[in-house]
């Protein structure tokens, strides 16, 4: 059950919008006294996913705040925020928890075996919330397990072959749908290709991909470290993109600047 004084706003899936409406709808919620607490509590998920309109209509909140309210932002990065928004919040970095304090926690709490408990830490990179959706959901690892194998697949197909797997994400699918599906592949991707640079540039950061990590170190032996990060780069744009990009056209441009590796 929801605490009385606590408002949770957020887009109606991850990756789609959040919009001006649900602030608003927020603001009349806050203009109420606290009903049992001596505060009222609001907290926006990721607000990055907020349209320009919505961050605007928050605006007014921020400058004016009552002092019976407190509101909480999340968002992946301030940079995706505008700067007005940003300017009038104090900024709080949430780091993730150390890998191997996640792995036992997820022995003790999920019962998972050890190895897998490992796995599952790094592909969550420390995040302990899509740890244990990961620990609890195993279509979502039959999830990444496709994206994955996409992803070495891809590396080694046509120009050809990859333009028509960009058509098939995005073309004849309902936008919400296919940018929900396109941004947990873009996720994953990034994860593999982050790897990549790993080894390429010999550091020593754990890998996530621990269960593929032969592939990874093959693929590293083929590529220069500048030509790793700027695809890094460009994966981590088109975040900040997808919400309103040409998906089609978006993942054409990715895929075909990827190096073709046998």
């Amino acid at each position: 059950m929801q605490q009385a004084d606590l408002t949770i706003v957020q887009s109606e899936a991850e990756g789609a919008s959040l919009k001006v409406d649900q602030v608003r709808d927020l603001q009349r919620a806050l203009s109420l006294a606290p009903y049992e607490s001596a505060y009222r509590v609001a907290l926006l998920l990721r607000f990055e996913e907020a349209t320009e309109g919505a961050q605007n209509a928050l605006l007014k909140t921020l400058e004016e705040p009552n002092p019976k309210v407190l509101l909480l932002v999340t968002a992946d990065d301030p940079d995706n925020l505008l700067p007005t928004i940003v300017s009038r919040c104090e900024l709080l970095r949430l780091r993730p928890m150390k890998l191997d304090q996640l792995e036992k926690i997820l022995v003790e709490t999920k019962s998972l075996e050890r190895d897998k408990a490992r796995l599952t830490a790094h592909v969550a990179g420390g995040r302990v919330g899509y740890a244990f959706r990961l620990a609890e959901n195993e279509e979502l690892w039959a999830e990444r397990i496709s994206w994955v194998n996409d992803f070495f697949t891809l590396v080694s197909s046509s120009q050809r072959a990859r333009l028509a797997y960009s058509e098939s994400k995005a073309r004849g699918r309902e936008r919400a749908e296919a940018r929900l599906d396109l941004r947990d592949g873009l996720t994953c991707w990034l994860s593999l290709w982050r790897d990549v640079l790993l080894v390429v540039t010999g550091s020593e950061t754990p890998l996530t991909n621990l269960d593929r990590e032969e592939e990874i170190r093959r693929l590293a032996q083929a590529v220069t470290e500048q030509r790793v990060a700027d695809l890094v780069r460009r994966l981590e744009h088109s975040f900040t993109r997808i919400a309103v990009a040409n998906l089609q056209l978006m993942l054409d441009n990715l895929l075909l600047e990827w190096p073709k590796v046998h």
